[in-house]
């Protein structure tokens, strides 16, 4: 009998932290990339210039961390 309250007592501490890191994961998140889509608005994109090499192909893709805003679009073009 002591073993299984000792059970059901390990079973709800464990379930009381998952759900309880099931709960807070959103918001936490939430706030994370928040404050990483305000940090990246401030910065300034850098710029590369690149020279190819005889044998490189001759398009090119790039991936970026985050979307241009449309002013940043319009000095691409």
């Amino acid at each position: 009998m002591t073993l299984l309250v000792m059970l059901a007592i390990a079973f709800a501490a464990l379930f009381r932290d998952t759900l309880t890191g099931y709960l807070m994961i959103k918001p936490s998140v939430g706030r994370e990339n928040d404050s990483n889509a305000e940090y990246d608005a401030d910065k300034v994109p850098f710029t590369v210039s690149v020279r190819p090499e005889e044998d490189e192909p001759e398009t090119w893709a790039m991936v970026l961390d985050r979307a241009l805003t449309p002013e940043e679009k319009q000095r691409i073009w």
